[in-house]
């Protein structure tokens, strides 16, 4: 069996909640198994969970990445109007707060002691 795109079974799942066959366009029966409360609940729930997944990796799909000399740039930019709020800026540079903390370490943004991430000895 071959599968088929995610964009494309969401299509399709969303028109079967909304009680409607994707195939013929046409409503579905009462007694359907796709109008019953349950079957709808675990439709909805995997909607939810693929969403989830796509945005997350949306969220951070330049982890991994190298820095190039632009990404500096505007990491500096984000440093000078945000400060140390780690989220705000691995949220606009779709990375990582620890990612964000040690190139800011390596460009000298902020010192080893102002990492968050650098493991302390008691």
């Amino acid at each position: 069996m071959e599968l088929m795109e995610t964009e494309e079974a969401l299509q399709i799942v969303n028109v079967l909640m909304k009680g409607v066959n994707p195939d013929t366009a046409s409503t579905l029966p009462n007694r359907s198994p796709y109008n019953s409360p349950r079957v709808l609940r675990a439709l909805f729930t995997l909607v939810n969970l693929v969403n989830q997944q796509a945005n997350k990796e949306a969220l951070f799909e330049n982890v991994g990445k190298s820095w190039g000399k632009e990404d500096d740039i505007e990491l500096t930019r984000l440093f000078e109007m945000h400060g140390e709020d780690f989220d705000a800026i691995a949220k606009k540079l779709k990375r990582t707060n620890k990612g964000i903390a040690f190139r800011l370490q390596t460009i000298n943004l902020i010192s080893e002691a102002q990492n968050p991430y650098i493991e302390r000895s008691a």
